[in-house]
Parts: C-alpha cells; structure tokens; sequence
C-alpha cells in the first residue's frame, strides 16, 4: 500500500467534510421543512438550508474546471477503477439533477448565469400554486428538470435522489484508503 500524496488527502479530506456536512444540513432541512413552529418564526429558514444543500452538492457535483472537489476530478487523483466506475455512475445517472442543481447554483449567485430568467417552476409547485389560488399558469411550467427554478417542494421531492448520490459518495470515500 502507497501513501497518499498531498493533492489526494486533500482531496478526499475535503470530500469527506463536504459529505457529512450535507448529511446534516438535509437532516435539519426535513426538520424545519416539516415543522410549523419553525415555519412560523424563521419563515425563511428552510430557503437557506435549500441554498446551503445546493452549493454544497455543486462542490461535488461541479462541472467547471475551477470546482476542485468535483468528482470527475478524482479519476486524475485516484486510478482505481471501481472509485472511477462509481463516480461515472453518479454522474451518468444524475445529469438531470446535476444540470437543475448547477443552473439553480447560477440563480443563487445571479450575475453568473445571464439565463436567469428562463428557468420555469416544476409541476408540482405549479400544480400546488394552481390549487392554492385557482387560476391556471401554464406559462410557469418548465419545459424539463433540468431548467426547473428550485423550490423548497423540490428540493424534498429531490432528497431521495441526493441521498443515494451521498450513499454512492461515501462508497467512493470508503474504498480510498484501500485504493492507495
């Protein structure tokens, strides 16, 4: 067994904060998302842990050559193939989620992304939105996922989707330490 280089603890280091801290902030985003006492008193509270758990998946999930702990990164880091198939896989998998979680990442920090304005709501705010108040608004439809404007509804719709892409991740953060 080699020793890791500095680059790779660094790497899997950042990798591995990264992960548990999204582990919490999704844990106490379903805590503030379903309890109304919080809802009443912090009424942005669950908007700022949506934001906080998309920035934070963009660190993984990144697609940008400046994203340092993005995970297509980690076949340069670690030659393993099994690491190499599981990040492959998350990627291929989730593109969609990816696109939404990377243009939604650009809405956040606005000046980044000069499409701000075409990004739609999914069906199921929309759907909510017409039944709440009644009237039809087709025009608020995005036309796929990956062009959705996140919500809070879509972001717990999507916790399944990016608790598995967690799950994979720490996979890749068990076998590390054997890889090397």
């Amino acid at each position: 067994m080699e020793i890791m280089t500095n680059k790779q603890i660094e790497y899997y280091s950042r990798l591995y904060e990264i992960h548990d801290s999204l582990k919490s902030l999704i844990f106490e985003f379903e805590i503030v998302y379903d309890d109304l006492e919080i809802k009443k008193k912090l009424p942005s509270a669950q908007w700022v842990y949506m934001h906080t758990i998309i920035i934070s998946l963009w660190m993984i999930l990144g697609t940008g050559k400046h994203d340092e702990f993005r995970l297509s990164k980690i076949k340069s880091l670690f030659p393993d193939k099994v690491i190499q198939d599981i990040a492959d896989n998350i990627i291929n998998k989730n593109t969609d989620l990816i696109c939404k979680l990377g243009k939604n990442r650009n809405k956040i920090s606005a000046h980044l992304d000069p499409n701000l304005i075409k990004l739609k709501f999914s069906d199921t705010h929309v759907d909510e939105f017409e039944r709440r108040f009644k009237i039809r608004t087709p025009n608020l439809r995005a036309e796929n996922r990956a062009s959705e404007r996140y919500s809070t509804i879509d972001m717990r719709n999507d916790l399944l989707e990016i608790n598995q892409i967690l799950e994979d991740v720490k996979k890749i953060l068990n076998l590390i330490p054997k890889s090397v």
